[in-house]
């Protein structure tokens, strides 16, 4: 190296530097931004190094297939000099033009900070560059035109993707009841859930087959914060019903026992006498049976009786006159009859009348009817 360059050497490096100083940088911020489809986002346009700017002016350049243009608005880094004006023009879909400048002379500001913010709506799952084209930052020094400020332009990345939540681990939930039980008598409804969870406010209630949620429950009880356990009910309304779990005080089901029945424990009604005095008594053979299937009762009474003596089929609660089927008992003191279970699940009795009338003697217990 010469002795006449070296003077040299130390002037050279202070133009270089501040050549580097002296270029700004545009950044997308985030850089890279994930969004769910069918939703917005917001992304800033930053500013940073830059001295005595009045304006911009440059293109965004998106996929219209992913994404749309919403609006833009101004930052908070040229209203420092006070009014200002931003202007959008979507050119083409995928193509955004932008001019921002400071309005009426003013000195420019310096430093960095936000320049502006745009918002997007994500139209499908995929990914868009956002590319700066046609781009210039002007200072204030020039009257007319804009004077070029150096400057990095930087771009980003929208990835739209599909997201799902987690799926729980489930916390699978089991209730047994008993097969029938007795008319205010105490009978037990257990439950169980195979791992930990959150039990609080968790209950079990007690429901007529076809009753709803909301409301359809004759008796309730919590479970106090167990994860396994029994409960005592007592019923006083002979019937078919379920046991029903749900959680956190509200209706989210997430258990169902097998249907039971409560039973009538006098077995059948009598009236003290009737039309002809005596006493009468129906029993069942089976207390459930599928829908369609046969269901026999038996009958019997403690003398002779009318030949028009009939016995009907009831849903439970039915008036008398609301029959399903009927049979004449043909005067016989004792006997079986042999009935065709109803085609909708629910909870039925037998009733007997005297004479072909409304007179009622006795009531059987209650059966269930299930699918």
């Amino acid at each position: 190296m010469s002795k006449l360059f070296v003077p040299f050497l130390p002037i050279f490096l202070f133009f270089t530097l501040v050549s580097v100083v002296l270029a700004a940088d545009i950044t997308i911020s985030p850089p890279n931004i994930t969004a769910s489809p069918n939703s917005q986002f917001t992304i800033n346009v930053n500013v940073a190094n830059v001295s005595s700017l009045f304006g911009a002016a440059f293109d965004l350049i998106f996929d219209p297939a992913v994404l749309q243009f919403v609006s833009a608005q101004k930052g908070t880094f040229l209203e420092q000099c006070g009014s200002t004006n931003l202007l959008t023009t979507l050119d083409t879909p995928g193509h955004l033009i932008i001019g921002y400048s400071i309005l009426g002379q003013s000195t420019g500001v310096s430093g960095g900070g936000s320049l502006m913010t745009i918002t997007f709506h994500s139209l499908s799952v995929g990914t868009s560059n956002l590319t700066f084209q046609n781009n210039a930052l002007c200072d204030a020094s020039s009257i007319s035109g804009c004077n070029i400020i150096p400057a990095n332009w930087n771009g980003g990345l929208a990835t739209i993707e599909s997201t799902s939540p987690p799926s729980p681990t489930p916390t699978n939930y089991s209730l047994t009841a008993p097969t029938t039980a007795q008319l205010n008598i105490p009978f037990n409804i257990s439950w169980s859930a195979s791992q930990a969870d959150d039990f609080t406010f968790d209950w079990i209630g007690i429901f007529p087959i076809g009753a709803p949620d909301m409301g359809g429950y004759v008796s309730w009880q919590y479970t106090n914060l167990f994860a396994n356990g029994a409960l005592s009910f007592v019923l006083n309304t002979p019937g078919t019903y379920e046991a029903r779990y749900f959680k956190n005080d509200g209706f989210a089901k997430v258990a169902v026992s097998p249907s039971f029945i409560i039973e009538n424990t006098t077995g059948g009604e009598t009236d003290g006498g009737g039309a002809s005095g005596g006493i009468f008594t129906l029993t069942l053979p089976s207390q459930t049976v599928p829908i369609n299937s046969e269901i026999s009762v038996n009958f019997e009474t403690s003398g002779p009786q009318s030949q028009t003596d009939w016995i009907g089929m009831y849903r439970v609660g039915d008036a008398d006159s609301q029959y399903i089927t009927w049979q004449y008992t043909n005067g016989l003191q004792s006997g079986t009859l042999v009935f065709t279970a109803p085609s909708e699940p629910g909870t039925y009795e037998f009733r007997y009348f005297l004479n072909n009338g409304f007179e009622k003697a006795a009531i059987s217990p209650v059966f269930g009817v299930v699918q």
